[in-house]
């Protein structure tokens, strides 16, 4: 048997025993609190612990549960939800290429572009993206105004194949 198991089974033992000969529960093992920190358990996305001893939805402590924060943001295409870390609610357009750049197609309240991704089907087309010179034109950094730059033949200007296919069919 594990030790460690045994001195928490002997420990828990006692307790009963100790409870039991005192005559009291469980419940009266559990210190009272006095103000909302003790009831705290110091988390931002499970809202604000109270303080209410007597109160019908208090536990043993008399504390109440928190209330978690509603981080709809009313935007029907983005991911919503509680960071810890940063203590809010945060929203992200959706990624489906897994690129790291959010869909351009989904708008805020006002009709602005949430994200930069101008082809959430393309790993290869995000905003910011490195723009190059490719044989099928593809406009990797989603900037029609952009190409690659490749001068092939040396002659100081940018081979004509270097352009955005899809904008110009």
């Amino acid at each position: 048997m594990n030790s460690a198991f045994s001195v928490i089974r002997i420990f828990k033992v006692s307790l009963f025993f100790i409870g039991w000969h005192a005559g009291v529960t469980g419940a009266a093992f559990a210190q009272t609190c006095q103000t909302q920190a003790d009831c705290s358990d110091g988390l931002f996305c499970t809202g604000l612990e109270m303080c209410r001893p007597g109160d019908p939805r208090a536990d043993a402590r008399g504390c109440i549960a928190g209330i978690p924060p509603n981080c709809d943001d009313g935007i029907a295409c983005t991911t919503d939800g509680c960071s810890e870390i940063n203590e809010r609610c945060e929203s992200f357009p959706p990624d489906r290429d897994n690129d790291g750049s959010g869909d351009m197609l989904c708008l805020d309240l006002l009709g602005e572009p949430l994200g930069r991704d101008c082809d959430d089907a393309n790993p290869r087309r995000y905003g910011g993206n490195l723009e190059i010179c490719d044989p099928h034109g593809l406009d990797e950094d989603c900037d029609i105004n952009t190409f690659g730059k490749k001068d092939d033949d040396g002659d100081g200007y940018i081979d004509a194949v270097c352009r955005n296919y899809e904008f110009y069919q």
